[in-house]
């Protein structure tokens, strides 16, 4: 799929790990090589990505590339949501979940040339709150982890930082009781996945019968509390053996509201995201997305 002449806005996050001063030079000249024009616009703090790619599209901009973490395509997709700009994604950052889930490049040069040469599908979205997500809302104790390793820098922020925040959070974390609501019924439980992608931390596969291009939320609700239920619900998580617990809860939905009696913590996309209540939905087709040529659709 030739872009030839397109006009191509990549909007990097410098404080992405992996990031450095050269990066942005360097992605434009291979953007560039691969026939595009090439505009470079750097966040500079929380959010700013959703104003970046909602200014490229009123500038006439054909393709919007997140260059950064999880955050910054959440931002960068949020942005596009709705318009028929081209969403691309050069992985940088703590995890890439949307970019495993497509298997794209990790490296630049490969990602570049994705861009390049390509082809587009449509993806659709979860809706936290009016809230774009790329890969996975949730609430309760990685709401909790996640607000915890937001107050580290970003620069130091890594896997091992999210393990010694969880392991803290199992002796403090006092798992109140989460009201979940859907077509399907009302449930109760202590922690909610709301994914829209297999991959959850990485390559560990939370939601089996997730597909991100598919117009579908997969719930998984984890109805036990405590520290205990936690670490057998990680090594669950880590052996891949979670869904077939009788304690958790999975299933499929378009629209999920959660609520309780308690200020529990949620996030999306990796990062804080306030507190209940939470009313989630999915928006098919909400962008169209740049994968390698050989992914099966």
């Amino acid at each position: 799929m030739g872009r030839a002449e397109l006009q191509a806005t990549v909007i990097l996050n410098p404080a992405a790990r992996g990031a450095r001063a050269s990066l942005g030079e360097a992605i434009a000249r291979l953007l560039q090589r691969e026939g595009l024009r090439v505009e470079l616009r750097l966040t500079q703090g929380r959010g700013e990505g959703t104003i970046l790619a909602r200014q490229a599209v009123q500038a006439g901009a054909d393709l919007v590339v997140a260059a950064g973490g999880d955050g910054t395509v959440n931002e960068v997709a949020d942005g596009l949501a709705g318009s028929p700009v081209l969403l691309g994604i050069i992985p940088l950052g703590t995890t890439n979940v949307l970019a495993l889930e497509l298997n794209l490049p990790f490296d630049l040069d490969g990602a570049c040339r994705v861009l390049g040469r390509g082809k587009s599908v449509p993806l659709a979205l979860g809706k936290a709150n009016g809230r774009c997500f790329t890969f996975a809302a949730g609430v309760g104790f990685d709401g909790y982890v996640v607000a915890a390793v937001d107050r580290y820098a970003k620069p130091l922020i890594h896997k091992g930082v999210y393990v010694w925040e969880a392991a803290k959070g199992l002796l403090c974390y006092p798992f109140p009781p989460l009201r979940v609501v859907t077509e399907e019924g009302t449930y109760e439980g202590y922690h909610l996945v709301i994914a829209k992608a297999r991959f959850y931390g990485g390559r560990f596969v939370m939601a089996p019968g997730a597909d991100v291009r598919k117009p579908t939320l997969f719930c998984c609700l984890f109805q036990r509390p405590g520290p205990w239920a936690v670490l057998r619900y990680g090594w669950g998580l880590l052996t891949g053996r979670h869904p077939r617990s009788p304690d958790i809860r999975c299933w499929e939905t378009a629209r999920v509201e959660v609520g309780s009696a308690y200020p529990v913590p949620v996030q999306v996309d990796g990062d804080p995201f306030g507190t209940l209540p939470l009313t989630a939905e999915v928006v098919p087709a909400a962008v169209r997305i740049i994968v390698p040529e050989d992914l099966r659709v």
